[in-house]
């Protein structure tokens, strides 16, 4: 099964580095912020979920990465949107999984955070359930059980009800005007999110609208003081 398993990462691995050498578009356009995490990072909560290993793919197009779980305060903050999306996500109706981020493809029994290949120090496995229990020993990748608003494990290529994805927050956009001046020789003035060049007295905007070239005196509007 090890040798199996190694192949699968490899071959995903692969697929991912496709994905980022063909310029993948993301295709999550929700991204939330959950209240009392200690990261300020976003969170997205996607319906349906494909396999754990296209899950990941999708997160990495968005600049993030399947969500990893690494404190009670996070795992509370994402178990309370699920459940006031419940509803959203149909959980009444379906098995209620939500893929994150974790797996032991790599060695079983030791599970691992993929995005920072870093062990889990938080945990929040259902062990009234026996989990993570390898069940049938196809059972490798971690994911949310709603029902019991814990985690246990399932089979990677299995499709799920959502998956979570985890990223930094979007940069604030610069003005151009507070990037290198806006390309303006001398003032760079804000017009919305345009930027608009202009030159101080005694001076004249350039045919490219943005240089300043100096005004003789004799060319201004007072022909430099002379009658």
């Amino acid at each position: 099964m090890a040798s199996q398993n190694r192949a699968i990462v490899t071959f995903a691995l692969v697929v991912q580095f496709a994905h980022a050498i063909s310029g993948q578009s993301c295709s999550i356009d929700k991204w939330v912020e959950l209240p009392g995490v200690p990261e300020p990072h976003e969170y997205s909560f996607t319906a349906p979920a494909p396999s754990w290993f296209d899950s990941i793919e999708l997160c990495n197009a968005c600049g993030g990465w399947l969500v990893e779980v690494k404190s009670a305060a996070e795992d509370k903050a994402i178990i309370k949107y699920l459940e006031d999306h419940a509803a959203e996500f149909d959980f009444a109706n379906n098995n209620g999984r939500v893929w994150i981020g974790g797996s032991d493809t790599a060695r079983e029994g030791t599970f691992l955070w993929e995005h920072t290949q870093t062990p889990f120090v938080y945990e929040n496995w259902d062990r009234e359930r026996r989990q993570p229990n390898d069940d049938r020993g196809v059972q490798d990748c971690a994911a949310y059980f709603f029902r019991e608003r814990q985690w246990d494990d399932d089979t990677c290529t299995s499709g799920h009800v959502a998956y979570i994805c985890e990223r930094p927050p979007a940069p604030e956009p610069v003005h151009p005007c507070d990037n290198g001046n806006g390309g303006c020789g001398q003032i760079c003035k804000k017009d919305g999110d345009s930027a608009v060049c202009a030159c101080e007295d005694g001076f004249e905007l350039g045919s490219d609208g943005k240089s300043c070239s100096k005004v003789h005196p004799c060319d201004m509007a007072g022909k430099g003081g002379c009658g």
